[in-house]
């Protein structure tokens, strides 16, 4: 499972080691940097596995990150706080996920069983675009999106994203909703 482990001394034996090596980056910097470098290894691992087998790899992709969000469920509920009856609380798995990647948006509906939100700002948009990598998103994140809410609430959901800067939309679309059916 994730462990959330903020230790001081890691912190500063880190500091440490980047300044030793001649990187003396931000943590913001370095972090932007890890998440780049993992959306190419996986995008285009992703792709080139797609290009000889077929669909079949992103229906494994969206069901494997799937199970995944089954099974983190029960700690980012906890460590959100979240609240199962309640989309918008649901969509606190997405600002966090925001936090860690650099995104920003705005929720353009925001009511109790449906939350929408317009993602404006990525930077790992215009790695994706170049990188043939929209799947990224759609079939990574929000798969593992789905399993989570399903796991809190399985009567939440959430769309499958058809509109993506990564495929040159001016946003990103992420709907979230409690008691309807499934798109």
């Amino acid at each position: 499972m994730i462990q959330f482990k903020i230790d001081p001394e890691m912190t500063q034996n880190a500091e440490a080691a980047a300044k030793a090596v001649g990187v003396e980056l931000p943590e913001f910097a370095r972090r932007q940097l890890a998440n780049q470098l993992h959306a190419l290894v996986i995008g285009r691992t992703l792709n080139a596995l797609a290009d000889r087998f077929g669909e079949e790899v992103w229906k494994i992709t969206e069901e494997t990150n799937r199970a995944l969000g089954s099974e983190l469920a029960p700690q980012f509920a906890a460590l959100l706080g979240t609240d199962a009856a309640d989309a918008r609380s649901l969509t606190r798995i997405v600002d966090l996920t925001n936090l860690v990647l650099d995104i920003q948006g705005e929720e353009v509906v925001q009511e109790k069983n449906e939350v929408v939100r317009h993602e404006r700002s990525c930077l790992l948009s215009g790695l994706l675009v170049e990188n043939r990598s929209h799947r990224y998103c759609a079939s990574i994140f929000q798969g593992m999106y789905r399993g989570l809410l399903q796991a809190i609430n399985p009567e939440a959901g959430c769309n499958d994203m058809k509109c993506m800067m990564s495929q040159g939309d001016d946003h990103c679309e992420v709907v979230t909703w409690i008691g309807r059916d499934h798109e």
